[in-house]
């Protein structure tokens, strides 16, 4: 009886009327009955947001938790739906909906699963275009969605049918991933939900993905510049899961790209160079790999359009000296002078530029995540050498 009245605590229930409270009483004491059978643990917060499954006695909260407390992957589908034939209405069925989705798609081996996954999202922007995601973190390994809390279902149910077709943009060379599909399902979120800001952005960026695969300019031109305008220098997510970037520089190096492969070079590198000068620390993440800078890919770019040892390092100056901030400056710095001591072998000069970079520039703060292996190797050196001396 303790566990009880701990779970009743709060005065959830407390109502002037005895006939509701016995009313409502009832139910909450076999529910609270089965959870403790079944070793259930529920946080005050959980136990107070499960009022609103409270419909049909719990029944179908009870089927749901029971699901979710003995995983299977055979039965979790079958209790799922189970519950969406005997309680078409109850309150915790649009989710459930959902979540019928979101097991076939983690499932998601072959044309049949993707059907599946993509019918029962259907079936969640169809018949429950209003219902909101559930506030509590039900235990589900497949189904992690903390940011979407508080969301309505549907739009979240039609990006990831989107997804379904595009792979999340990460197999491009997979014979199911179906492009042409994935940007009419982007384009319904856009067109459907234009409130939802954050998951337009998301679709805009695959679209902008697409169309760079694609080698589209115009369509990737057409969705840059959407992008541009409206999110600017915001922060995106692409994927279902974790890869992390900044709107615009992505826009820009995009755009570079397609002027280099036209041969254009004069204006690739003006583009490269509004990247360095304007996103000189904006960074992109894969999926919990390193970070990686923008910046890298416009001195790259640019480099390799000069092609020319000396030329590349007068560029290098010139962008220097327009450069605010200090992280970007310190890696032109190195760059500069590995270009002379690895490139030119003029070792006189090396030494000059590595010396301005020792003395100007801390090692870690202003070379962090831009070197490569063998760039790394000498800046551990510089670094050994600087500590002897001390």
């Amino acid at each position: 009886m303790e566990h009880l009245f701990h779970f009743l605590d709060g005065g959830i229930l407390m109502k002037n009327s005895f006939f509701h409270f016995v009313s409502v009483i009832t139910p909450l004491i076999l529910f609270s009955t089965f959870c403790l059978a079944q070793e259930i643990k529920l946080t005050e917060d959980q136990k107070r947001e499960y009022i609103e499954f409270s419909d049909y006695n719990y029944e179908p909260l009870k089927l749901f938790l029971s699901a979710i407390q003995e995983y299977n992957d055979e039965t979790f589908p079958e209790t799922l739906n189970e519950i969406l034939e005997k309680y078409p209405k109850s309150k915790i069925t649009p989710f459930v909906q959902y979540l019928l989705g979101r097991y076939y798609e983690y499932k998601f081996k072959d044309e049949k699963d993707r059907e599946k996954a993509i019918i029962n999202y259907q079936k969640v922007i169809r018949n429950y275009p209003n219902a909101l995601y559930p506030k509590n973190d039900f235990p589900i390994h497949f189904c992690r969605a903390g940011e979407l809390y508080d969301e309505e279902i549907a739009p979240i149910a039609q990006m990831h049918i989107a997804w379904l077709y595009d792979l999340y943009g990460d197999n491009p060379d997979n014979p199911m991933r179906d492009t042409k599909q994935a940007i009419t399902e982007y384009r319904k979120v856009i067109t459907n939900y234009t409130e939802k800001v954050s998951l337009c952005l998301t679709a805009y960026i695959h679209l902008l993905s697409i169309y760079r695969e694609e080698n589209n300019e115009e369509k990737f031109q057409e969705i840059g510049n959407i992008l541009i305008s409206k999110y600017g220098g915001q922060s995106f997510r692409k994927g279902s899961w974790g890869e992390w970037g900044v709107v615009e520089p992505e826009v820009l190096i995009g755009l570079a790209e397609f002027e280099e492969k036209k041969g254009n070079h004069v204006a690739a590198i003006k583009i490269y160079k509004k990247v360095l000068i304007k996103f000189s620390d904006a960074s992109k993440t894969f999926h919990g790999g390193p970070e990686i800078y923008y910046s890298n890919w416009a001195i790259d770019g640019i480099l390799n359009l000069i092609n020319d040892d000396e030329k590349s390092i007068q560029e290098l100056k010139k962008i220097q000296t327009k450069i605010i901030g200090k992280r970007l400056k310190g890696y032109l710095q190195f760059k500069i002078a590995y270009i002379y001591d690895k490139k030119i072998r003029d070792q006189e000069k090396a030494t000059d530029e590595y010396k301005k970079f020792v003395e100007n520039y801390d090692f870690n703060q202003h070379t962090y995540g831009m070197l490569d292996n063998e760039e790394t190797e000498k800046l551990q050196e510089l670094q050994t050498t600087k500590n002897k001396k001390k």
